[in-house]
């Protein structure tokens, strides 16, 4: 009797340990989580123009967000495009990914050159003025998107060169009060022949100005 009583005993010391051990190994993996978090945000606003930044703090968010939305919607050249977000772009903390961002930025860039040309589809062959490489990219990033979903590429025009073209864009939220990165893009036309700098046509250029 006194040996079932004891084993019993034990069994409930063991159940008690096994589950303060699990949770402590929980807030290990959250702490863990939570420091690389810090590590890598602290890094990247120190060496990197590819940064996370809340200017003025978190309270700033939602003034900094609105006027942006704001912006977008009262500036009559800027062209919109929305883009999904998949859950496979989400990194290890739940994040989406910097360079997922470039993707979506390039994909509303294909869109809005084929809505300039007046075109359906991307034919580098048939649309000379298509044929172009990024030369510049200056990116910041507000807040992290952490889930799938609708987000909204915008893109407008500051200056046009001989073969060249720089824009603004922010990527953000559908109903425009959540901005998650903004920067600027500069494009370069090339000659699909020599791939050398070459400038826009005639007609390419007088739609990129008319926008």
């Amino acid at each position: 009797m006194n040996w079932a009583l004891s084993l019993k005993i034990s069994s409930n010391y063991f159940v008690s340990f096994a589950l303060y051990f699990t949770l402590f190994c929980v807030f290990l993996d959250w702490l863990s989580a939570y420091l690389t978090l810090m590590l890598v945000t602290c890094f990247s606003t120190k060496h990197s123009k590819l940064q996370f930044q809340v200017p003025g703090g978190i309270d700033s968010l939602s003034r900094v967000s609105s006027n942006q939305a704001q912006r977008s919607n009262i500036m009559p050249n800027t062209f919109t495009y929305l883009s999904e977000v998949y859950f496979d772009e989400l990194d290890g903390l739940g994040f989406l990914h910097h360079t997922r961002y470039l993707l979506h930025l390039e994909r509303a860039q294909q869109n809005f050159f084929e809505h300039l040309l007046g075109v359906p589809d991307f034919n580098a062959d048939r649309d000379e003025d298509i044929y172009v490489v990024v030369h510049g990219l200056d990116a910041r990033f507000r807040v992290p998107l952490s889930k799938p979903g609708k987000i909204v590429v915008d893109y407008q025009i500051v200056k046009i060169r001989s073969g060249g073209v720089t824009m603004d864009f922010t990527i953000r939220a559908p109903e425009g009060k959540t901005v998650y990165c903004t920067g600027t893009r500069t494009l370069c036309k090339l000659s699909a022949e020599t791939h050398r700098p070459v400038p826009w046509t005639d007609a390419f250029r007088a739609a990129m100005e008319a926008f």
